[in-house]
């Protein structure tokens, strides 16, 4: 049974690599939005205290990350996983506003794995974007010495971006099975402000579905810059590639980045 964190309309779900793609306008697990509006979507939610891995080593797609992604970063509550993020900045990391409603934030910034491995800081501050975006900076109590994601250009995501997604996201098809180690998956944009009350939200189509626990993550562009923080995703996930990723590259989230961490 998992947990309803901050928004309690909304329907809790998981960590596993799924990306799934029935357009938000067609298909997909009817649920409820952060407002409390019918869609056909499920925003990507924190996973529950205590949430551990089950047994099966089954993978909705998507494949396990085995070089280094130094600027990946597992977001903890206490000693709990709860979202994937990014360091952009020695002392800001960032990751999806969903995801940072509880205390005792602290990041493992570095490591393929979530609960092991890299370089852990607590979070001191948290910083949300203006109006429904999805996207925080978590400002960190000292700086750390890390590969800094590069943020892309303001206005440098359309349709037809070629992207690449993190994170740990559930197994499963119906968000169960928490994987130890980073998944990713690829493909290109197909749609721009695809979701209504999410915020700036780009669709994708990957060769994996986006479900809990991958929320926060970041989507790169061929540059390996950052375009978009993972979001939404559909529960139970139907194999189609479909995730929705908040562009940090609007005029509006692009400015906020530059004066909230200087990058």
């Amino acid at each position: 049974m998992h947990t309803l964190l901050k928004r309690a309309t909304v329907v809790t779900v998981a960590a596993a690599f799924a990306f799934s793609t029935a357009a938000l306008s067609a298909g997909g697990a009817q649920t409820t939005t952060p407002d409390g509006i019918a869609d056909q979507s499920t925003l990507v939610r924190p996973i529950a205290e205590g949430e551990k891995p089950g047994p099966s080593t089954a993978i909705v797609g998507g494949s396990r990350v085995t070089s280094p992604v130094p600027y990946i970063a597992a977001l903890h509550t206490g000693s709990s996983f709860s979202c994937t993020a990014s360091i952009i900045a020695p002392r800001y990391v960032i990751t999806a506003k969903h995801c940072v409603g509880s205390p005792n934030l602290n990041v493992r910034i570095g490591s393929l794995t979530r609960s092991s491995g890299g370089t852990t800081a607590t979070v001191s501050r948290v910083i949300n974007a203006p109006g429904n975006n999805d996207v925080s900076i978590l400002q960190l109590s000292r700086d750390v010495n890390a590969t800094y994601l590069r943020v892309a250009a303001q206005g440098s995501l359309r349709v037809g971006t070629t992207e690449r997604v993190y994170g740990w996201g559930y197994q499963n098809s119906n968000w169960t099975n928490l994987p130890e180690n980073l998944k990713t998956s690829n493909g290109s944009v197909t749609q721009l402000n695809c979701a209504t009350n999410f915020g700036d939200i780009a669709c994708i189509r990957n060769n994996g579905d986006t479900s809990g626990g991958d929320s926060g993550g970041p989507m790169i562009n061929s540059s390996g810059e950052l375009i978009g923080v993972c979001s939404i995703g559909n529960k139970p996930t139907d194999g189609s590639g479909f995730g929705g990723y908040n562009t940090v590259v609007s005029s509006t989230i692009r400015t906020w980045i530059r004066q909230t961490a200087g990058v």
